[in-house]
């Protein structure tokens, strides 16, 4: 398990940030997803062998959003 902290550009309502997080959700591998508005950010809790982060952004793009994974922000983890 590894969680992955994603800048997403655009994001300004409610609506944006529930879209987003439901395309971030939807996609397999895919264990837990945070979005905030403000500042623009997702952190999802993933099986890095079932999701990759391109995939995630180019889930994000599809609900016509710009974003990025961080670099050096990935941190390994434990199943809960």
């Amino acid at each position: 398990m590894q969680t992955t902290t994603f800048d997403i550009r655009g994001m300004n309502c409610g609506g944006c940030t529930a879209s987003v997080q439901h395309a971030i959700g939807r996609l397999a591998g895919v264990v837990d997803v945070t979005v905030t508005m403000r500042p623009g950010v997702a952190t999802v809790r993933l099986h890095p062998d079932r999701v990759k982060p391109a995939q995630i952004v180019q889930a994000v793009a599809k609900r016509g959003f710009a974003s990025h994974a961080r670099d050096g922000k990935t941190q390994a983890g434990v199943a809960p």
